[in-house]
């Protein structure tokens, strides 16, 4: 933000263009990736929660067959209605209903009010699973010796623990969102750039720290990569998978406003590569079901290099002339940084 703040209407198009001129494509391949990535992350979800909300909500007379729910029947009297809930017509229409509809907007504040929305799904998200682990009653695990596996107070396993380092990279990265701030905002000055990601990064903390104690103090070691599949299938856990479904929606769509300065863009073409950027994620999210894989491979390529590299570049960049800024230094040692940890985390993941 620091580095937004220099050039006007600034992007990483923009600042790529005046510090690294000739790496510009690998910049735009980059935010790309990352944006890409976590649009697909979203989906994935989306197709692993709502097969199970269709199932309890219309009927308990439902098929299995692999790893999907197939089909389920509900009978009328004279018509006999057969009704798939796959996990690819889930999020088929999840991404007609949520997503295709609002990525047409150019800018993030017209997405306000479905962000205050999406908001409150998460707190009722959070609400739903601290009640899960606090109170004794609704224990999913009470009658069910396998559900809940072992408690440990730290890690019991070096390789897993560094293994998942590029999911922490991934949840505090939304940096491609720090330019669009940065130029909507009346008053972009430091001090409140500052507060504002003190703010967001305490807030993430804060909510990361308390659903992850809670889960694993609700399943142990059985918990899953997606926490909502490992609960019950009771009316609680339907609304959060149905919230928590429309809210990651919006998240998608919030990715896919990304790279260049979209508003020099002519209406065609715009629309051109936001709707493939659209259907691509929705063609990998049927691919790869796996939201640990997905979460870690964009945390160790397109994360580490929006987090680390690129800022780094900026920074130092622009600043490497002045030889009273020390900062700069710091900024050395975040692209040295990122780029040990991307072949690092890719070749731990494919281990």
């Amino acid at each position: 933000m620091a580095s937004a703040r220099l050039v006007p209407n600034s992007s990483f198009f923009e600042l790529s263009k005046l510090t690294v001129p000739k790496a510009m494509k690998l910049v735009d391949i980059a935010v790309v990736l990352k944006c890409f990535g976590v649009a697909t992350s979203f989906l994935v979800v989306v197709g692993d929660l709502m097969p199970d909300v269709m199932t309890a909500i219309l009927s308990d007379n439902s098929s299995d067959c692999g790893d999907v729910r197939v089909f389920f029947v509900v009978d009328f009297g004279v018509h006999t209605y057969i009704f798939f809930v796959a996990y690819v017509r889930m999020i088929a229409i999840f991404v007609v209903i949520f997503v295709v509809p609002f990525v047409r907007f150019k800018q993030m504040n017209r997405l306000k009010l479905i962000s205050a929305a999406a908001l409150l799904c998460f707190v009722y998200v959070l609400i739903v699973v601290i009640l899960y682990a606090a109170v004794p009653s609704l224990d999913p695990c009470k009658n069910d010796d396998g559900c809940k596996g072992s408690i440990d107070a730290g890690p019991t396993n070096a390789f897993n623990f560094v293994k998942v380092l590029p999911i922490y990279i991934f949840c505090f990265t939304c940096h491609q969102n720090a330019f669009t701030i940065t130029n909507e905002l009346k008053d972009n000055s430091l001090p409140r750039l500052n507060k504002i990601i003190a703010c967001s990064i305490a807030i993430a903390m804060s909510v990361y720290i308390c659903f992850a104690y809670c889960a694993y103090f609700t399943f142990g070691s059985e918990t899953e990569s997606d926490i909502l599949p490992n609960y019950p299938k009771s009316w609680a856990i339907s609304i959060v998978r149905i919230v928590l479904a429309i809210s990651l929606a919006r998240q998608s769509l919030s990715s896919l406003v990304f790279g260049r300065n979209i508003e020099e863009l002519d209406d065609k073409m715009f629309y051109l590569i936001t709707y493939v950027f659209t259907l691509s994620a929705f063609a990998l999210s049927m691919a790869v079901k796996n939201l640990g894989i997905v979460l870690a491979f964009v945390g160790a390529t397109g994360s580490t290099a929006i987090s680390y590299v690129l800022p780094g570049i900026y920074y130092y960049s622009l600043h490497k002339n002045d030889p009273d800024n020390r900062t700069k230094y710091v900024a050395v040692a975040m692209i040295i940084l990122g780029c040990v940890i991307t072949p690092f985390a890719v070749t731990l993941e494919s281990l």
